[in-house]
């Protein structure tokens, strides 16, 4: 584990993961795709700001 002036800095990814895992996190992200209201046929682009756990819905 990294640090930042001594104390540990914890994994980008894995913090991203369990925030995303959290009840905030799901509740966010579940009102973003209602506002991203992406149809079938449509195309939609991850563009690499995460770790793809929004792609299964999209």
């Amino acid at each position: 584990m990294s640090t930042t002036l001594g104390a540990p800095r914890p994994d980008p990814a894995d913090y991203m993961l369990q925030a995303a895992a959290s009840a905030v996190g799901r509740d966010y992200k579940q009102e973003l795709m209602g506002l991203l209201d992406v149809q079938p046929g449509q195309t939609a682009l991850d563009v690499g700001c995460g770790p793809g756990t929004d792609l299964p819905t999209l």
